[in-house]
């Protein structure tokens, strides 16, 4: 397709296009407003989610010292329980998106 057809084709399309509505002022204003106050109420949450992974971090690397310090067999169990609770929030976090 050269620039010639490209043209063309998109005239049609704009053609097609005149029976869709645009939104109005309003419509526009009211999706800015909102897209604003998300991306404030993200900025404001951040550092709670980030000090929450870090909690969780910490206590998973506590838990997994002490089951290193009871012996080959508690940090192998220990291991196999994270690994199955990992992939089962992985499964929880797919199927809620």
């Amino acid at each position: 397709m050269d620039d010639r057809q490209f043209q063309e084709w998109m005239r049609r399309m704009a053609d097609t296009d005149e029976n869709v509505g645009r939104p109005n002022a309003n419509a526009i204003w009211w999706r800015a407003q909102l897209r604003r106050r998300l991306e404030a109420e993200q900025q404001m949450i951040r550092p709670i989610r980030i000090a929450e992974n870090a909690a969780g971090i910490s206590c998973w690397l506590l838990v997994a010292i002490v089951s290193a310090g009871m012996g080959t067999q508690g940090f192998v169990a220990f291991l196999g329980i994270s690994v199955a609770i990992i992939g089962g929030l992985g499964v929880i976090a797919l199927q809620k998106t």
